[in-house]
């Protein structure tokens, strides 16, 4: 709300200013340099403030009770998830990854059980090659992130096209501005060298701001930031037990140094940067990408 009302401010305080005096588009180069400027800070402060607004669902629910698979989802998407699994599924060696052939091996006792756990253990026994279980299992946490999306930890599809696309309409009206003055300066013959740089930095604002996709609303960013503080000492030195949430909530990072570094190594091979296939980043803000993929194409903040 507070966003709204800074925004119609700013709205109002210009259109009074326009009523006043000459359009922008009759100034000389110089002043409509700096004003165009000042107007690109402005929408673009604008913007986070109105992309931060649009994530605010007014909910304050308690990350206690979350499961490490949950709470994957939440840190970093599907890819994360998948690695929890993954990391359960190697702890109880229910499975066992073969890095020479880069495949799990399935033991012969009969699957059961339902959830995406037991069927990410039938995927490995169909398939075990790990490019298609890492392809294929991503699929399988539909219901996870639909539980954090009831719980208002995540946004729906549709508020996350809001929380992109309107903050971005703020810093698109300024770009329009900068073109009109960009096509007045070629036809008077200006020089438009310094405007062109300008109007190619308010693209990539507002391109930042429609593709950058939210996943988290305010409260699961808190819920995040909770859960790292509450179980830091699980994540920094992770018991056996605790190995699935320490990988939810770092990466397979926490495998390393472990019996299960392979696939770790796997996941987040030396030559990649630190940000490939769920490694130790979390590159799912809540403001930003997603369901965070980790690799895999998977969310994203």
């Amino acid at each position: 709300a507070s966003a709204s009302m800074v925004f119609i401010a700013g709205i109002t305080s210009a259109a009074t200013a326009f009523a006043i005096a000459e359009t922008p588009l009759d100034w000389s180069g110089p002043a409509f340099l700096k004003f165009f400027a000042v107007a690109g800070l402005i929408a673009t402060a604008l913007a986070m403030l109105w992309r931060r607004a649009l994530r605010e669902n007014g909910m304050r629910p308690s990350p206690a009770g979350l499961t490490a698979l949950e709470v994957a989802y939440l840190v970093n998407g599907a890819a994360r998830a998948l690695d929890t699994a993954t990391a359960d599924l190697l702890r109880q060696e229910a499975v066992r990854f073969d890095s020479t052939q880069r495949r799990f091996v399935v033991g012969p006792e009969p699957d059961s059980g339902s959830g995406p756990i037991a069927a990410l253990r039938r995927l490995m026994r169909n398939d075990g090659r790990a490019d298609q279980v890492l392809r294929l299992g991503v699929s399988l946490f539909g219901e996870v992130r639909q539980k954090l999306q009831r719980l208002g930890l995540l946004l729906d599809d549709a508020q996350a096209r809001r929380a992109a696309l309107i903050p971005a309409c703020i810093p698109a009206a300024v770009l329009l501005l900068g073109l009109a003055k960009l096509w007045v300066g070629i036809l008077r013959d200006r020089p438009i060298g310094f405007l062109v740089v300008l109007c190619v930095v308010m693209v990539i604002i507002t391109m930042v701001f429609a593709l950058r996709v939210a996943t988290r609303s305010l409260a699961g960013d808190q819920a995040v930031a909770d859960l790292k503080r509450q179980h830091a000492r699980a994540a920094r030195a992770p018991r056996d037990v605790e190995l699935p949430l320490a990988v939810a909530l770092l990466g397979t990072v926490a495998m390393s140094g472990t019996a299960w570094a392979d696939y770790h190594a796997l996941r987040a091979p030396p030559s990649s940067s630190s940000g490939d296939s769920g490694g130790s980043s979390d590159s799912s803000s809540g403001d930003g990408s997603g369901g965070g993929c980790g690799g895999c194409g998977g969310g994203g903040d």
